[in-house]
């Protein structure tokens, strides 16, 4: 027996085994037919005992293996047709696989291989579709669950499951117009589902228009008033609002149906935050650290709370853990870079703000910000650049003109300083230290009777300001 015949027959061999294996498998995740299936199987391990005894002649040996092929054909074929007659839905419930409690469980991966399965063996059961486009929305793949889902649409049209989770899919996309168009045909055919008047809130919220949204929730909870998600999602866009105390009430009866999600405490500091109760903010805060310390956006929250309380220094420690976990969020260094500068460490907070607008260049509140600690170690002329960038991007905060009119003074630009004023006071006319700082801005031209104006106005506006009284004084003196 020379070379080339072997190998022929263990190729051979090998064709059939993995012919088996393919079909086997499938067999075996379905726990559908044992006995048929084991069958082949039983045939695949006789193949592999005697593969090696090459004794018999060649003939007889392609002869077995014709035999086995066409015996493993057989079967197959007979396995499938009486698949097509299974119950289907105990494809989905049996006791060994429940594709739901898989999905429960996180085990997604072999809930999709059953899917994946049931799928090749009958391409026309929609409800099969159906389950694998919920793990796709689950594992954020919206487009492939957008194919799926289609596909079960087309072959059962009047499924309001299908519709709503083609338009979860269309949320994650951020097709919010086409995903509430699925919630309306959801909630035409299933007027009673609390959870698709809750998904299209959460897609009206992505439009803002947020008491629409509103609406949708009210509708739900009305439904199912003890889900707290709703409450959540409800307390969420009221804060879109600025329906502070509201989002709070919200926010109290979602922990009260599940104290054990960090997210809500995280929202209801952000919202207490909002109406200055920053005691009750960071015991929020405080909460949801304790329920998940791997989130970065509460110690980012609540970094920025503890510098309303001027607790800059353990601010940084926040925004120090926030950037451990998250080191691609511009906005920690710019907080981060905040709370340094209000303890003098101009440098170190420049080189987060340099951070800063390395991962997002188009955010005026840094330019600002960095521009403020450039003033503060003299670096006028830099400062000035910087909010010239800042009013690039935002001509519309007065905050930067006033910040640039002061670094002008610095360099004696007093015309262009009183310019920036001007355009500052046009935005905010009720600031008292724009007219004292502009006033102390005049006595340097010597403009002291325009001087002693703006420094009225400013004590108008302020009794108590004291850079005002002071600068007037000046200016009088000069008269």
């Amino acid at each position: 027996m020379n070379n080339k015949n072997l190998n022929d027959i263990y190729n051979k061999i090998q064709i059939l085994v993995e012919k088996i294996d393919s079909f086997y498998d499938k067999l075996e995740y379905l726990d559908i037919m044992r006995e048929d299936a084991d069958e082949i199987h039983s045939i695949k391990e006789c193949i592999l005992e005697n593969k090696g005894d090459l004794f018999d002649s060649i003939e007889n040996i392609k002869k077995e293996l014709a035999y086995n092929n066409c015996r493993i054909d057989i079967l197959i074929n007979s396995l499938k047709n009486n698949a097509l007659s299974y119950d289907k839905n105990n494809l989905l419930k049996n006791n060994s696989y429940n594709i739901d409690k898989l999905i429960d469980d996180k085990e997604y991966d072999k809930a999709l291989i059953i899917l994946n399965t049931i799928i090749e063996l009958y391409p026309t059961y929609a409800d099969a579709y159906f389950y694998r486009c919920r793990i796709k929305n689950i594992l954020n793949q919206y487009s492939e669950a957008i194919n799926d889902i289609n596909t079960a649409i087309k072959l059962n049209s009047n499924n309001a499951d299908f519709y709503n989770n083609r338009g979860d899919a269309k949320t994650g996309l951020k097709l919010y117009k086409e995903a509430i168009e699925d919630y309306d045909k959801a909630i035409e055919l299933n007027p009673n589902d609390y959870n698709i008047y809750n998904n299209r809130g959460d897609a009206k919220a992505g439009l803002k228009l947020y008491k629409e949204a509103i609406e949708d929730y009210d509708k739900a909870i009305e439904l199912n008033p003890n889900n707290y998600i709703i409450y959540n999602n409800r307390g969420y866009t009221k804060e879109d609002l600025k329906l502070y105390k509201d989002a709070i009430e919200d926010y109290d009866k979602a922990i009260e149906l599940n104290p054990n999600d960090y997210n809500i405490y995280n929202n209801r500091g952000d919202a207490k935050a909002r109406v200055q109760l920053y005691k009750e903010a960071i015991e929020d805060y405080n909460k949801s650290i304790e329920l998940n310390k791997n989130d970065y956006y509460v110690y980012n929250n609540r970094g920025y709370v503890k510098t309303r309380f001027q607790l800059y220094e353990e601010a940084i420690e926040d925004y120090d853990k926030a950037i451990e976990l998250n080191p691609n969020d511009y906005s920690i260094y710019n907080n981060r870079g905040f709370a340094k500068a209000r303890v003098q460490l101009y440098k170190e907070a420049t080189k987060d703000y340099d951070k800063a607008i390395e991962l997002n260049p188009n955010d005026y509140s840094i330019y600002n910000n960095r521009g403020f600690a450039k003033a503060r170690v003299q670096l006028y002329k830099e400062a000035i650049k910087d909010y010239d960038k800042a009013i690039e991007l935002n001509p519309n905060d007065y905050s930067i003109y006033n910040n640039r009119g002061f670094a002008k003074a610095r360099v004696q630009l007093y015309k262009e300083a009183i310019k920036d004023y001007d355009i500052a006071i046009e935005l905010n006319p009720n600031n008292s230290n724009l007219y004292a700082d502009r006033g102390y801005v005049k006595t340097r031209l010597r403009l002291y009777k325009e001087a002693i104006e703006d420094c009225n106005i400013a004590i108008k506006l302020n009794p108590n300001n004291n850079k005002a009284r002071n600068n007037m004084k000046y200016a009088m003196m000069r008269i």
